[in-house]
């Protein structure tokens, strides 16, 4: 078997020693680079244990001498990938961020690449190859990644059996079985009906998947799980939750430092399950559109003149767009996170918000919270008045008011790495412009040079990508700025229904209302698709099952109606069960469409009136 990746990790261990350059992050890139070039040849395992395997055999290399020992072991047919493997180090290193010229000994990288082999063409070769990896490992092309949203369905799974787990138990469970049962299943049963639950689910969705990536005729698809920060807030709320109920459950004698440990390790699993098996199924049209944008961002192939004039279009449309909602977000959120302190203030300075009213509060609702999970207390009432009181409105709004305050403070702390990004883009847009003007002055000569041309046309498209790719890593800010900015409009939604309940509970219920349409309303149109798809479907399948369900209600009611004739046991449940199950029936009966067994007089009606009247009656005498 090759030792190649052993002796190229052994050599670049000793050059390192001999180097004064910081190589950490190098390192990794090689390893990375490395498995992805191999990827297709040799297993990832096998790559690992030989590179780790080189690192420490190379405590033993004291000397050059030892350094031509393990050269030797080198075959002649992989001199090339050899010499290739350590310049593709030594590409990396120079590239580095941290790395400083002649910190690295590149004297004695000379000179063990010359005792692999003293061929000029062969040394040429292999670093022409490095070239080539390393070019491709900055354009991210070794493999197509495609990213599939995540699934909220593991840790609400998760969440759900262990609450209805200690409802079981607080109910029946403390009394009839032991309490060590309760740990069994919090740690083990639960965890292991999860993972079973997720990994099943996952084989199916890989099989799903296999059977439509195979008609892409694309090689080295690899397909991501994409978790959003929605669902890390929701693995956070779920840790506040569990928290909450470990601290207020009397019979589980939970202090402080055992809640942050359950946490520790809770959280740590829900993230697992979340990062590793939570990938929803994709779609063929949703993978497609992402290669083609994916190829598309990365210019390959040759472009025309039109293509680049194009590029640079859109490029520039992207650029506009994006500074100008993300300036958005950052005068609303100047706006509103200024007028939320400032409204903080007020009711700390002049609202009669104190110290004391504030622990009142925050004794009053653990009370709440703790008569609804565990039920110890008997009347809470007073609890309910001080909450709902004007101290317990205003400790209130004081969180809620800091909380906006600081989601909207974070949308305007990212800023500046935003510029800075948008700066680098703005330079790649002019550097086109420019060279794109010298191509078409060239076009437009008579005898222009097709070198020349074929030189701007590289540059251009070579700027172009560079663009791209640091509009790429904007992605990421904007959609940080868009979750931080949601979580303050909605925070300043709550604030207002809080402010509500000064007034009347009814008023808070009507801002809630109008909050809820103002965040809901444009997803309205896909609610309704849905709704019209859930009741095409009821009618398809009632229709199938009317009859059948029509003649068993009234059998039930017909044996109830013989058992209590005769006086016979159980007439009376099945008369209660035969009329329920009748009634649902009837009520079911309204999603199948009406038919009309009279013909309807055809009038000049625009707005269907008549044809509305009688699909009333006839639904009316159903």
């Amino acid at each position: 078997m090759s030792n190649k990746f052993k002796v190229a990790s052994s050599i670049i261990t000793y050059l390192l020693k001999h180097s004064t350059t910081k190589a950490a992050d190098a390192w990794v890139q090689w390893r990375e680079t490395v498995l992805a070039i191999y990827q297709g040849e040799v297993q990832s395992g096998v790559i690992n244990a030989e590179i780790n395997t080189g690192k420490n055999d190379a405590k033993r290399i004291d000397s050059i001498d030892d350094t031509n020992v393990l050269i030797k072991t080198i075959q002649d047919d992989e001199h090339v990938e050899a010499i290739a493997l350590l310049g593709l180090f030594k590409i990396i290193l120079e590239n580095t961020a941290n790395y400083i010229p002649g910190s690295f000994n590149s004297k004695l990288f000379d000179h063990i690449v010359n005792s692999i082999t003293n061929k000029p063409e062969v040394r040429k070769t292999a670093f022409e190859k490095a070239g080539s990896w390393f070019k491709l490992k900055e354009e991210n092309r070794f493999y197509t990644e495609v990213y599939v949203p995540a699934s909220l369905k593991p840790i609400l799974l998760d969440f759900l059996l262990r609450s209805l787990t200690l409802w079981f138990f607080q109910n029946w469970g403390w009394d009839l079985l032991p309490f060590e049962i309760f740990w069994i299943v919090q740690l083990f049963i639960i965890p292991i009906i999860i993972f079973s639950f997720a990994i099943f689910r996952d084989k199916n969705i890989i099989k799903s998947t296999q059977s439509f990536i195979s008609q892409i005729k694309i090689e080295n698809i690899r397909i991501r799980i994409k978790n959003t920060a929605w669902h890390y807030l929701l693995i956070f709320i779920l840790l506040l939750s569990s928290s909450m109920i470990n601290l207020l459950v009397v019979i589980l004698e939970f202090d402080s430092m055992a809640v942050i440990i359950t946490s520790l390790l809770y959280g740590s699993y829900l993230l697992i399950l979340q990062t590793n098996f939570s990938k929803q199924l994709p779609t063929y049209l949703n993978i497609r559109q992402q290669i083609e944008d994916k190829e598309h961002r990365e210019l390959s192939g040759e472009l025309t003149p039109d293509q680049n004039d194009e590029e640079i279009v859109n490029l520039e449309v992207n650029l506009k767009a994006e500074n100008e909602r993300m300036n958005a977000y950052v005068i609303e959120a100047a706006l509103f996170g200024a007028l939320a302190f400032s409204g903080y203030l007020q009711v700390v300075s002049e609202g009669g918000l104190s110290l004391s009213s504030i622990a009142d509060f925050n004794h009053h609702l653990l009370r709440v919270l703790g008569n609804y999970i565990d039920s110890p207390v008997k009347d809470i009432s007073v609890s309910y008045s001080f909450l709902l009181s004007k101290s317990g409105i205003l400790a209130l709004l004081g969180y809620q008011l800091l909380l906006c305050s600081i989601f909207f403070l974070a949308v305007i702390a990212s800023r500046l790495r935003f510029s800075k990004l948008t700066d680098y883009i703005d330079r790649f847009l002019q550097l086109s412009k420019a060279m794109n003007v010298k191509e078409e002055t060239l076009i437009l000569k008579d005898n222009a040079d097709p070198k020349a041309i074929n030189y701007y046309n590289n540059k251009i498209k070579d700027l172009l990508r560079k663009g791209y790719k640091k509009q790429d890593e904007i992605l990421p800010i904007m959609e940080y700025m868009q979750f931080f900015r949601t979580l303050g409009v909605v925070m300043f939604f709550i604030i207002i229904i809080t402010g509500g309940l000064f007034i009347s509970v009814w008023i808070s219920l009507i801002l809630f209302f109008i909050s809820t349409l103002s965040l809901f309303y444009f997803h309205l149109g896909n609610f309704r698709t849905r709704l019209k798809s859930f009741y095409i479907n009821m009618q398809e399948f009632y229709y199938r099952v009317n009859a059948t369900i029509h003649w068993v209600c009234w059998s039930m009611i017909i044996v109830a109606l013989f058992l209590r004739t005769f006086a016979m046991p159980g007439g009376e449940l099945i008369m209660v069960l035969g009329f329920l199950f009748l009634f649902l029936h009837y009520l079911l009966n309204l999603f199948i469409p009406v038919q009309f067994d009279y013909e309807i007089k055809n009038v000049d009606d625009a707005f269907g009136a008549n044809l509305a009247f009688h699909k009333i009656l006839a639904y009316l005498f159903k």
